[in-house]
């Protein structure tokens, strides 16, 4: 899930897949981006934080998980995968998943 949101401010989709139905939505204001995930089992996602905004922080279920440039160990199903220019990247495992970056 890299999103790609040119000029809009929420998207959302879902796809079935061979493991079942994926779902995704996110958002984005000035101050905040949200990104919600739903995958099935036996599926392994991986996330992209969209760096739109000047973001000091990502909470993935309400626990940070990256802060100031830095990933942050700590919850069960996810890991930093890496980051770039464009995104802050996250291995995910099956799942619902809410992702807040500001």
């Amino acid at each position: 899930v890299l999103p790609m949101m040119g000029g809009l401010t929420s998207v959302s989709a879902s796809v079935l897949s061979a493991r079942g139905p994926i779902a995704v939505s996110h958002s984005l204001s000035a101050s905040r981006y949200t990104l919600d995930l739903n995958s099935p089992k036996n599926t392994l996602a991986l996330v992209g934080i969209p760096r739109r905004g000047n973001w000091t922080g990502i909470r993935a279920n309400c626990i940070t998980v990256w802060r100031k440039g830095s990933f942050v160990n700590g919850i069960a199903g996810i890991s930093g995968a890496g980051a770039d220019t464009s995104y802050v990247t996250f291995n995910v495992a099956p799942g619902s998943w809410q992702f807040v970056a500001q």
